[in-house]
């Protein structure tokens, strides 16, 4: 799967983490959730606030 970040769709992730309550979110996390949906693709993973960002 390539690699290709788009920053406006990671800030519009941590926008909704923030507004969730959800401070405590990784730039990493946000890479791959924001990544993984691009590609539409799975991504597994035990935070809930990731698999939140999926599923949006």
């Amino acid at each position: 799967m390539p690699l290709d970040i788009n920053w406006k769709e990671i800030i519009e992730f941590q926008v909704l983490c923030f507004e969730n309550g959800a401070n405590g979110v990784g730039i990493s996390d946000l890479i791959i959730a924001q990544n993984a949906k691009q590609n539409a693709n799975r991504a597994y993973s035990l935070d809930t606030e990731v698999s939140q960002l999926l599923s949006s």
